[in-house]
């Protein structure tokens, strides 16, 4: 599977993580809306937006994962930083998605009126959380970007020379339609 996500096309790969989630968006989470039944809508919009992000997260993995495979043995990555950070990014999701149907109920109501309210209450850990997920996510676009110039150049190779493989992977829909065809490119000239 991860060389088939490492010699697809540019629009392949757009298709499987934009254009899935567009079509989710645009026509099943409109009608399952429409049901007009509350506890549908709670327990099944949260598993389609899992779905829907399941494409960049297979993405993600697949190519960082194919790549340090190609890499030699003085480039390796240190694939297990980048292992932690990406189930900690899949956790945060799935976890997030389960307590937002929970608070969507009015579980937490009680608790956090007794508490000093959401703003000063225990909740606060949420911040920390949040800032560590933001950092993760960005820490992966940077291992695929970093796993994109060691292919590129053979070389361990600075960050102002991986800055423009970043700045495309941070530009997903945008970005893919340029950083795909470099790893093509470079997957076929080590074949």
């Amino acid at each position: 599977m991860i060389e088939k996500f490492l010699k697809a096309k540019h629009w392949q790969i757009f298709l499987l993580t934009v254009g899935f989630q567009a079509l989710l968006q645009v026509k099943l989470i409109p009608f399952i809306v429409s049901l007009n039944n509350t506890k549908i809508t709670l327990y099944v919009i949260p598993i389609l937006i899992l779905l829907s992000l399941s494409g960049f997260y297979l993405y993600f993995w697949t190519v960082t994962i194919g790549l340090h495979k190609e890499l030699s043995d003085g480039l390796k990555l240190k694939i297990i930083g980048f292992k932690i950070k990406f189930f900690y990014l899949l956790f945060h999701l799935i976890g997030f998605s389960i307590i937002g149907v929970i608070s969507f109920l009015g579980l937490f109501n009680n608790y956090f009126a007794n508490r000093g309210g959401f703003i000063f209450g225990p909740q606060m850990i949420f911040i920390p959380i949040h800032l560590f997920a933001i950092y993760c996510f960005f820490s992966l676009l940077y291992t695929i970007s970093k796993a994109i110039g060691r292919l590129k150049h053979n070389d361990r190779v600075s960050f102002s020379k991986n800055i423009g493989n970043f700045l495309l992977m941070c530009l997903f829909p945008i970005g893919i339609w340029i950083i795909q065809p470099t790893i093509n490119k470079l997957i076929k000239k080590k074949e």
